[in-house]
């Protein structure tokens, strides 16, 4: 019969021989009549067949990345296994490997080792490759960075979702737009999103923001709106000149210190102020002796106060001549006169008067009133005469 303490268990019962040729083998029993004084009965053995079962699962399942493979062995032959290299998802790598061989070698992902058991399980586990994004945040057309960059470390299926820095070292900059070196990234705006298949890279781009400066055109004391604004638009940082302009009627009296402006991020007002100008209502005499009031001044497009401008002449004068802004106009009134006010002021007046003494009347008497006398005598005969002659006439016809 087989030994049932063989020395090496990687052995196993393969035949039995016997020199009796009456011996019954039936498997590796052997049974017979002994016939002679000794009779040899010889086992073999062979070494045990064994197997190695290979997996392949993705980490903390038992999902398969490959299909389960075997190798058929013999107990004391040497084995070995390593990861799959044809994985039905590629999004994945390997992570480590166990084996229930508890003499097994392990080297990265080979497992080696010499059979000393029927089966031996060795089981590779797969997790999730990673990816590394990398974001840049620059001046447009520049590798000027606004931000530092920032790396993402991910994993291969994790959902990515990347928008601007929201605190650029400059805020006079703006996003003007992104790209992204992974192709199925999905963009909108400045939110870059997708699912992560490899390592790539999101280059934000970023331009100067555009800004104004408004100019404001008032009267100095009511702060009034004297014209439109003037704006003027630019890039910040840019430079713009600004300037006064012309408003008819009035003058300019209070500036910016500065007229060169530069751009910033916010809007920016400046004030010029301005005042009416004024014009004078000048009287004057010339000649003579009397008296003209109504000196004034007259903001521009104002009209000058009603009857302000009275001429009176002194006992013993009378007006002569008036004359407005060097042209004569009729006096009609010489012991007083009152000028009609101006309108709309928009010049200086000068109002002029010339005085002259009033003519002295001379008094009838003597011989000249003996001739006014004799010149009414002779006149009322004439008449008389005549009135006689057609009455004389009438009768005789």
């Amino acid at each position: 019969m087989v030994c049932d303490s063989l020395n090496d268990h990687a052995y196993k019962f393969k035949n039995v021989i016997s020199d009796d040729d009456t011996s019954v083998i039936n498997g590796s029993d052997v049974s017979g009549i002994v016939k002679k004084d000794s009779t040899v009965i010889t086992y073999y053995y062979d070494l045990k067949p064994a197997k190695v079962n290979v997996h392949h699962y993705i980490e903390g399942t038992t999902t398969k990345l490959c299909e389960d493979s075997s190798q058929d062995k013999l107990y004391k032959d040497s084995y070995e296994t390593n990861q799959c290299t044809d994985l039905s998802d590629n999004d994945y790598k390997f992570k480590n490997v166990i084996s229930d061989d508890h003499n097994s070698s392990f080297n990265g992902s080979v497992v080696t080792g010499t059979i000393d058991q029927d089966v031996v399980e060795v089981t590779y586990y797969y997790e999730l490759k990673p990816a590394k994004v990398v974001v840049h945040h620059y001046i447009e057309g520049t590798t000027t960075k606004l931000c530092d960059d920032v790396e993402i470390m991910q994993k291969f299926k994790d959902s990515y979702d990347i928008n601007l820095c929201t605190n650029l070292s400059d805020n006079a900059y703006k996003f003007k737009n992104v790209i992204s070196t992974d192709i199925s990234s999905t963009i909108e705006g400045s939110k870059v999103t997708g699912t992560v298949s490899n390592n790539f890279e999101v280059t934000y781009y970023y331009d100067l923001k555009s800004s104004q400066v408004i100019v404001h055109h008032q009267e100095l004391d009511t702060h009034q709106k004297l014209t439109e604004d003037v704006n003027y638009s630019g890039l910040v940082y840019d430079e713009v000149t600004i300037k006064e302009v012309p408003i008819e009627g009035y003058k300019l009296v209070q500036k910016p210190e500065n007229e060169k402006i530069k751009f910033t991020v916010e809007p920016q007002e400046y004030v010029y102020y301005y005042v009416k100008i004024k014009f004078n209502i000048e009287v004057e005499v010339l000649e003579g002796e009397g008296e003209i009031e109504g000196d004034e001044v007259i903001p521009y497009g104002d009209d000058s106060t009603p009857e302000k401008i009275v001429i009176t002449p002194h006992e013993e004068w009378e007006i002569s001549k008036i004359i407005i802004d060097g042209e004569e106009i009729e006096v009609t009134d010489k012991d007083r006169m009152v000028i009609d006010n101006f309108k709309h002021v928009v010049d200086h007046h000068k109002v002029q008067v010339i005085f002259a003494e009033k003519p002295i009347p001379v008094p009838i008497t003597g011989s000249k009133t003996k001739l006014i006398i004799a010149s009414i005598m002779v006149a009322i005969i004439a008449m008389f005469a005549v009135v006689k002659f057609k009455f004389l006439g009438k009768n005789h016809n």
